[in-house]
Formats: structure tokens, sequence, C-alpha cells
């Protein structure tokens, strides 16, 4: 437990400084994304090979950082970007931009699209040409978890740099499975009896899941109460306790998917973790699963609201 709670401090203080300075200047948050990208392949790779399917880990790596086009588009038209700090600095709502740049947006996925489309490719036809059909299936995981790893990454990039108050909506895609975790486990470990996913993880219960999406509302009640007031600067109707509701609760039950989806790629690698990186709590992969879940989810509805 001691070594559980020392890397639990020094992986929040590395969290911490990685994030903190993205409020001002979010391109120094993309190094998070860098690292778990990089960090991710080697350890999705390794956890393959113990079933013996040979993964690409080169390939792989590309994938999970085919966001870096984009992320240089993006530095190339600096001066158009959205940033938090632009919705507090000039003050007054009268000089907040809640728009998004379409074209930065558009123009954005249309490079991360031609680059993951070309290795996606490469992953296909280079295997099977020169072994035959019988690579499909080390082929098919390829893709998988080249996409699971991928997209969210992508999508951070995106709720950073497009998305108004994108640190914002950034740090609440991390926080958010944290607080998750914490009541899930909690609530499951003092109520938990009936185990809600045995064939993926036995010690997941009904009363943990329950505990994951009560908290996460809880959190998120005050949150976006005052992201209301004081980021947004818009007045706060009554409904709006409506929508957090239902946008807590789904956050809360998307976290524990990617929770269930992790153990259930552990499982079939039959490994317990995905390395020893941070002791006492496993990889990088094993830190970030749900994130990988929140950060998609959290662009979507966000992108659902700017635009509907």
């Amino acid at each position: 437990m001691k070594v559980r709670i020392k890397t639990a401090i020094i992986f929040g203080l590395i969290i911490f400084i990685l994030l903190f300075p993205g409020y001002a200047r979010p391109y120094f948050s993309v190094i998070l994304l860098f690292l778990i990208g990089l960090f991710a392949s080697k350890e999705m790779t390794e956890a393959f090979a113990n079933i013996n399917f040979k993964l690409n880990a080169r390939l792989l790596r590309l994938s999970y950082l085919s966001f870096i086009p984009s992320f240089v588009y993006l530095f190339w038209h600096k001066s158009e970007l959205i940033t938090a700090k632009m919705l507090v600095d000039n003050g007054g709502a009268k000089n907040i931009n809640l728009s998004i740049n379409q074209d930065l947006l558009f123009g954005t996925i249309l490079f991360y699209l031609i680059f993951q489309i070309l290795i996606l490719t490469y992953m296909i036809f280079k295997p099977l040409l020169q072994k035959g059909a019988n690579i499909l299936p080390e082929i098919a995981a390829q893709i998988l978890t080249s996409l699971y790893i991928s997209l969210p990454l992508f999508a951070g990039l995106l709720l950073l740099f497009l998305i108004p108050a994108g640190w914002f909506w950034f740090v609440l895609a991390i926080i958010t499975p944290w607080i998750s975790d914490s009541s899930a486990y909690f609530l499951g470990r003092k109520w938990g009896k009936k185990p809600i996913v045995p064939n993926l993880s036995p010690n997941k219960t009904y009363a943990g899941f329950i505990g994951s999406i009560i908290g996460t509302i809880i959190f998120y009640l005050p949150i976006f109460y005052l992201a209301a007031k004081y980021l947004f600067v818009i007045s706060f109707k009554p409904i709006y306790w409506l929508y957090i509701i239902l946008f807590g609760g789904a956050l809360g039950i998307l976290t524990e998917l990617g929770d269930w989806l992790a153990s259930a790629i552990k499982r079939y690698c039959d490994i317990k973790d995905f390395s020893n990186l941070l002791p006492g709590h496993g990889g990088v992969i094993d830190r970030f699963d749900s994130t990988f879940f929140s950060f998609t989810a959290i662009l979507t509805i966000a992108l659902l609201f700017y635009f509907f």
C-alpha cells in the first residue's frame, strides 16, 4: 500500500507539471499525449507478445503518434486558435468567442486521417503480401489496438486546441476517471458483493459501478456551476442541473466501460498489468484506459453542444 501511495503522489505531480502550464500554453500539454503514445505502444506490443501475437511496435508507435502532423498543422495556424486563456483574459462575456473554427477543425482532421490511413494500409498489406491469409488475426489485432489508443489521443489534441476553453475540457477528461475509479473503489469495497463482469474482472461489483456514476455526478455539479459562472460567463439556468447529471452519469458509465475493455485485453493476453512502470498501479495503459474513453466522449459531447 505504501508503494502504491508513493507512486500515486509522484504520478500526480508529474501530471500536474505537464497540465498546469497548458492553461497558458496548451502546446506544453501535448507532451503528455506524446508520452502516453510512446509508452503505450511498447506495453501493447509486449502484452500481445505474451500470447505469441507479433505486433509491429514501430507501426503501433506511428499510429499512436499520428496526431503529430495535425499538431504541426495547428502550430502553423496558432494565431487562429481559441484557448481557455483567451476566454478569461479579456474579461466580460462580450469578449468571449465560443465558436469553433471549422476550417481549422476539418483541416486538422484531414491531416490525421491521411496519416492514419497510410499507416493502416501499410499495416494490412505488408504482412498480408509477405505471409498470406494466415496472418489475418494478427493484422486485425494490430489495427484494433492502433485505433484503440490513436483515436483518443487525437481527441485529446482537438480538445486542447479547437474547443473553446479546451484546457478545461482536457483536464476534466483526465480527472474524471480518477474520481470515477475512486468512487467505484470505496463504494465497491464497502457494499460490493455481486460481481458485475465476473468474466472480465471478478473484483468489479454492481455497487462499484453505481458508485462510479454517483461519484462523477457529485464531482461535476459544483465544477460545471463554477465553470458556467467564471469561465464561460453565462447565466446558470435550472435546467442545466439536469444536463450536468446526465453528462456526469454518462461519463461515469463510459469510464467504467474503458476499464472493462482494458481488463478484457489483459485477460486475453494473460497478464495482470500492462507493465510495471508505475509500481502498484501497472503501466501507462492501466492508468489511462478510462481516459481514452473520456477524451473521446467529452470531445463528442462538446462538438454536439457547439454545433447543435
